[in-house]
């Protein structure tokens, strides 16, 4: 049965109305992810795309997930989790940290920044920020928590949103209760 051409105008008005006010969105929606079969959560403006890949962490193909939202504006947000083989890395924290640092650093065209230790409730990390010269600023955090590796990126250009989204996305993280 056909609508009456009045009642398909309403129809069509609400069910454009929202999709174009979604698409100029001034902040996005934030919500919590945790990659599956991991326990470290964080904050992604908006609903992931999800991508699952084998990744050569210099031992042999590891498979990873990835989880990507791109914000309007072009800042990127991922986080990336992977198992490693036997729950350990063959290669010390501190080798495995420079190899997923200099990693995301020649994704992005870019030379590595200098890396700080941190933690995140008592699991060991690295943190290391730098310029892309064709995308903006790249902040790079990553963990070893229970035998995982988690990666996450924030990419965008310096500036109070992006500053803002950035301190939310990494402020965010956390183990999984």
């Amino acid at each position: 049965m056909r609508l009456p051409r009045s009642l398909r105008a309403i129809v069509r008005a609400f069910v454009l109305i929202p999709v174009v006010f979604t698409g100029c969105a001034a902040e996005p929606v934030w919500q919590s992810y945790t990659p599956s079969g991991g326990i470290v959560s964080v904050d992604m403006p908006g609903l992931p795309a999800i991508e699952r890949e084998s990744v050569d962490l210099g031992y042999g193909g590891a498979p990873v997930e990835r989880a990507v939202c791109t914000v309007s504006g072009g800042e990127q947000f991922e986080v990336g989790s992977a198992l490693l083989p036997g729950g350990r890395s063959p290669h010390s924290e501190d080798e495995l940290f420079d190899r997923l640092v200099n990693g995301i650093a020649r994704i992005t065209k870019a030379k590595a920044g200098p890396k700080k230790a941190i933690t995140l409730s008592g699991y060991s990390g690295v943190e290391s920020e730098f310029d892309a010269p064709e995308i903006g600023r790249v902040t790079f955090r990553c963990y070893l928590v229970q035998g995982r590796v988690y990666r996450f990126v924030a990419i965008g250009q310096p500036g109070s949103r992006f500053d803002a989204h950035r301190a939310r996305f990494f402020g965010s993280i956390a183990i999984a209760k």
